[in-house]
């Protein structure tokens, strides 16, 4: 389990399951007020704090979280993530605002250790639209060396779609596999953002690679997914909720070396432009 910590830096842990005296809404000229029940808000949108509390300490902390790793990798680096606080920003209750994109930690009383996080993404979120991003989420498809080539190279864009082409066999295959994994992108980092995009999440790797599971059970300890796979057995991921200062929503996977030969088998699918809709 990977450990967040701020204490060194004087931001202290967040309590989850704690009431906080504070809401984080957006401000929709057409809809009014929206809750934030997602961990994102993007660039562009206009939000504001709502609650019992008269002032809320806003950080923007510097991280850089990594992919998720593949399912069958047991041993995981040890250690915790770099984590600074890059700045601090003072806001009151009712009050609009707008904010850079980053990862935000936000409490109302600095003596507690009641917090909670929000990421704030690029205004296309959660679709992706650099090119350096579109290019960071094939990494669970790629070599190193593919990944390596193309970001060299003197027009990523093109690079791009003739790295596409060489995996659809033809344009039109190639097309019908860009459109289901940056479908599956947007969908994961829609539904699995935590304190980082859900396609670098534990959740968006799995769904990305499968695809929307067979059957989703849901628990006090977690999420199962089924995958049935005709001819074989049935694959299971378990995900479990890892407690961190930024969200209570973060789930990490129960790796296992059992994982190996599907997952290269469905990587493999990938590569060969056979991925089913």
């Amino acid at each position: 389990m990977q450990s967040f910590t701020l204490l060194a830096l004087g931001l202290p842990l967040a309590v989850t399951g704690q009431q906080l005296p504070f809401i984080l809404v957006k401000n929709n000229p057409s809809q009014g007020l929206q809750v934030v029940k997602s961990n994102f808000v993007t660039e562009n949108d206009t939000i504001r704090f709502i609650g019992n509390s008269q002032e809320v300490f806003v950080y923007r902390i510097k991280a850089n979280f990594q992919v998720a790793l593949p399912p069958m990798q047991v041993n995981l680096p040890s250690g915790q993530p770099e984590l600074a606080v890059d700045s601090l920003f003072v806001t009151t209750i009712n009050t609009d605002f707008r904010l850079t994109t980053g990862l935000y930690f936000a409490q109302s009383d600095t003596t507690t250790a009641i917090g909670t996080g929000f990421l704030v993404a690029d205004r296309a979120f959660p679709k992706l639209r650099r090119i350096d991003d579109v290019l960071a989420a094939l990494i669970y498809i790629s070599t190193n060396d593919e990944m390596a080539e193309i970001n060299s190279s003197r027009d990523k864009k093109v690079a791009l779609d003739n790295y596409w082409l060489r995996l659809g066999g033809n344009e039109e295959n190639a097309r019908r596999m860009i459109r289901i994994f940056y479908q599956r992108v947007e969908h994961a980092n829609r539904y699995f953002t935590t304190y980082k995009e859900g396609w670098k999440t534990d959740m968006g790797m799995i769904y990305i690679i499968f695809g929307e599971p067979s059957a989703l059970n849901r628990t006090t300890n977690g999420e199962e997914w089924e995958y049935r796979i005709p001819g074989k057995n049935t694959i299971r991921f378990t995900f479990q909720p890892k407690v961190n200062q930024f969200t209570g929503t973060h789930h990490e996977l129960v790796r296992h070396a059992r994982y190996r030969d599907v997952w290269y088998e469905y990587v493999e699918r990938w590569r060969h432009g056979l991925v089913a809709n």
